[in-house]
């Protein structure tokens, strides 16, 4: 199994490789953080064989309290992709509502508390004070970083929900490169 998000032509090349062997390989993206995998939550994207899926169902059970077969080796990590796609232009969106909110003069963290309670509640906007912690912006810069590039690699450039998502991802990878530039250069 292949946890790690890596570029899903990867798992389809190291699949096809394994079978050569009598090894089913399967890609199983996780989706969730470090509390999620201790309880049993996370959401687990797969792609393989249904038979080896079904054999280590059980474990996967494990782990994750979603778990899916999307289709062959490779899909389950494009499911992680689309799904941290969206995830962190979602945390780009949050983070940029706070920033006018705080030139209209809004206390941020009062604001957030608001807007938690509104239509614009969400895991994206309970999670992003937790986010933009400096001493998270680089793992965060390179992990999140990361994944927007794979994701880009799924479509053509004229993809319309790339016009929609990327700017918010790429706005919030650019939050992270600022906050990671002004720990470094911080006493």
């Amino acid at each position: 199994m292949i946890h790690s998000t890596v570029d899903p032509e990867l798992c389809r090349q190291l699949s096809v490789q394994a079978q050569g062997y009598g090894v089913d390989v399967l890609d199983a993206g996780v989706s969730g953080g470090g509390e999620a995998a201790l309880n049993g939550q996370l959401s687990v994207f797969v792609g393989g064989e249904s038979a080896a899926f079904e054999r280590v169902q059980p474990v996967l059970a494990s782990y994750g309290r979603s778990v899916a077969l999307l289709g062959p080796c490779g899909r389950g990590t494009q499911g992680k992709l689309l799904n941290n796609l969206v995830s962190i232009a979602n945390y780009g969106l949050a983070a940029a509502i706070l920033e006018p909110g705080e030139r209209l003069d809004f206390d941020r963290e009062q604001l957030r508390q608001a807007l938690l309670a509104g239509s614009a509640e969400g895991f994206a906007m309970r999670a992003i004070p937790g986010i933009l912690r400096p001493e998270l912006a680089p793992w965060l810069h390179t992990i999140l970083g990361k994944d927007v590039e794979h994701a880009k690699t799924l479509f053509s450039a004229d993809e319309p929900a790339l016009a929609a998502l990327l700017p918010a991802a790429e706005s919030m990878i650019e939050r992270l490169r600022r906050a990671l530039t002004a720990q470094a250069a911080a006493p």
